[in-house]
């Protein structure tokens, strides 16, 4: 398996040949299904082009193999693959277990925390989400996507509690 990822490897960044690349990948993950590097190279070309479907599948492979555990390590890429998808078909509590899982796996994963307070918005747990979005802007002030989602949360957390403020 590590073999065929080295060739895929090669095929993609000296010849840019993406075809045979992820059949090299393909490949190694057939053969090694905890072939961390692998599946990196299939996942991020399935999440490009949003087939969201095949890279869950792929992940979910990927965290069940034992091997790959000790091959990931602290790397929490599957685990916010696995939040993403479950966003995607709206799965908005699955998605904060899996990115619950990649925050405890590396708590320096922006993109997780910022996936988090995304699936605790859309489980109408505003105070979570806002909480979660500036913590995500600590480790990263510029990050625009944390900075306007707390901004949607912060409209919506008034237009909830206006009424309520209006009525007293």
């Amino acid at each position: 398996a590590p073999s065929y990822t080295s060739l895929g490897e090669i095929y993609l960044n000296h010849y840019e040949d993406e075809k045979r690349s992820a059949k090299c990948f393909l490949k190694a993950f057939e053969i090694d299904s905890s072939e961390v590097t692998a599946a990196w190279y299939l996942v991020k070309d399935f999440t490009a082009k949003t087939d969201w479907p095949r890279a869950e599948m792929f992940c979910k492979r990927l965290i069940i193999s034992e091997n790959s555990k000790r091959r990931l390590g602290n790397d929490s890429w599957p685990y916010r693959i696995l939040g993403c998808a479950s966003l995607e078909t709206q799965d908005d509590a699955k998605a904060v277990e899996w990115f619950q899982t990649a925050i405890r796996l590396n708590a320096n994963d922006t993109e997780s925390w910022i996936g988090l307070g995304e699936a605790y918005y859309g489980c109408g747990r505003l105070e979570a989400a806002a909480k979660v979005f500036r913590r995500a802007l600590e480790s990263e002030p510029e990050h625009w996507v944390a900075r306007y989602l707390l901004a949607v949360v912060a409209v919506s957390y008034t237009h909830l509690t206006l009424p309520t403020i209006c009525s007293v």
